[in-house]
């Protein structure tokens, strides 16, 4: 069964804003006891958690049918009837945890939605703290604040005078294409890293031509994935697979996409 993009776009948003604001009741007034570390070693807040809860609220009432998986809460109910059978949300309620736990403000939900082809078909993101919201659907555009955005082609690209977002450097550095990243960044013109997911909404503002990301989860890159296609740029894994699934994402403006794929599969994988 077909879903109503723009009302899923909508409700997505819906989801983005809801979680923002459960996340900026504890944003700089976290106490002692609402900060843990989940298995992995990673941060996990009680903003977190609440603003998870909050977007699954929102989205099983709009579409009880459709499968739900969260960062922290895993798989949930749905996509077993006919008319959701194959649909799962897929959320992050805070990307860029450890910032928001420091009291910086470069973190926000993603939310995004995967149909049953596997493809990303409606995205939305948020930084709460700046009041700044993104969101896209297949085949109509990418708006950020109900802005239109539209990533220039990048033809004729100088690398030497390019700005390059990376992002987690102690994950980029420890992965099989450390030596492709220190590459690209040694030879551009400038590079932003570890920006969660703002380093890649960087690319949709056009502030950065591109952006490299590895050691992450599809909850990190789904939502991504699409808003950066949507404004008319690339979006693939290191590889060059048009997948959010596989760990790590290049996206960019179509020339610099090309040019950073080319870079990392002439290194072939090696680490430098």
């Amino acid at each position: 069964m077909s879903v109503d993009l723009a009302r899923a776009q909508e409700v997505a948003l819906e989801a983005a804003e809801a979680a923002g604001r459960a996340a900026l009741a504890h944003f700089r007034a976290l106490q002692q006891q609402d900060v843990t570390r989940k298995a992995d070693r990673s941060i996990l807040t009680v903003a977190d958690q609440q603003a998870e809860e909050a977007m699954v609220r929102m989205l099983a009432r709009a579409f009880p049918d459709h499968a739900i998986l969260g960062e922290e809460g895993g798989e949930r109910g749905g996509g077993q009837g006919a008319a959701g059978a194959g649909w799962r949300w897929i959320l992050d309620p805070i990307d860029g945890t450890r910032a928001f736990s420091r009291g910086g403000e470069l973190w926000g939900p993603l939310v995004a939605l995967v149909d049953p082809a596997g493809e990303v078909v409606v995205g939305a993101a948020a930084l709460p703290a700046l009041g700044m919201i993104w969101a896209a659907a297949r085949g109509e555009g990418c708006l950020r604040d109900g802005q239109r955005l539209a990533i220039a082609a990048g033809e004729g690209l100088d690398w030497s005078d390019a700005t390059l977002s990376l992002g987690s450097l102690p994950r980029l550095l420890t992965s099989p294409h450390r030596a492709a990243v220190l590459e690209l960044a040694a030879s551009c013109a400038y590079a932003y890293a570890g920006c969660d997911l703002f380093g890649c909404l960087l690319v949709v503002e056009g502030v950065a031509d591109a952006w490299i990301e590895d050691g992450v989860k599809a909850w990190d890159l789904a939502a991504l994935k699409v808003i950066v296609e949507e404004a008319g740029g690339c979006f693939t894994d290191l590889e060059g697979q048009p997948r959010f699934d596989a760990g790590g994402a290049l996206a960019g403006a179509p020339a610099a996409h090309a040019h950073c794929l080319a870079r990392l599969r002439a290194c072939g994988g090696r680490d430098g």
